[in-house]
């Protein structure tokens, strides 16, 4: 049976880890070869975006407006702890600093074309994702108090910075010599 390639197989051809069946595959597909430069155009595009950062404004309101929505979330019934959210963060930042390739930051003097700050959402008619996205999200039940909800999650937005270090440091004295 012949399939294309998926696309961790382009990803990886493209980043020039592919494995050979992935890369001669590719060269012989149009439709593959077409995806990839599709995806070479796509990261030369975001490599070359100038984010410019927004105003002062805008954070001081984003961080008023995350103390109101974390005041407003009432204590849990019982505190319980998990490791399972910190694990979790632990692994997507360990996934996106071993990118190969990915430029976390541009050098300077290097400029590409400017991408707006903000841009107006698309209608619900426009968007086929927002329908997902809405029935992901939690309902009322599950954000009140000894409904199921994850505590663990709600107690590490109630760290301090000093418990949010040494929260770090015992993680990463657990973890250490472990391949996850």
């Amino acid at each position: 049976m012949w399939t294309h390639a998926s696309d961790q197989d382009l990803m990886d051809v493209l980043e020039g880890a592919g494995r050979v069946s992935a890369v001669d595959h590719v060269e012989r597909c149009d439709h593959c070869r077409s995806r990839l430069q599709a995806a070479r155009e796509g990261l030369r595009l975001a490599q070359a975006a100038d984010v410019p950062e927004p105003s002062p404004l805008y954070w001081e309101s984003f961080r008023q407006q995350v103390g109101r929505r974390l005041d407003s979330v009432p204590a849990p019934a019982t505190w319980r702890w998990t490791l399972g959210p910190a694990f979790a963060a632990l692994a997507l930042t360990l996934a996106v600093l071993s990118v190969p390739g990915l430029r976390l930051l541009q050098p300077a003097g290097e400029s590409g074309p400017v991408l707006p700050a903000w841009s107006p959402p698309l209608s619900a008619e426009e968007d086929p994702g927002l329908s997902l996205i809405q029935a992901l999200a939690p309902s009322e039940d599950d954000l009140k108090a000894g409904s199921g909800g994850d505590a663990a999650t709600d107690s590490l937005g109630e760290l301090s910075d000093d418990e949010s270090s040494a929260l770090a440091e015992a993680l990463r004295s657990e973890l250490q010599g472990r391949n996850l």
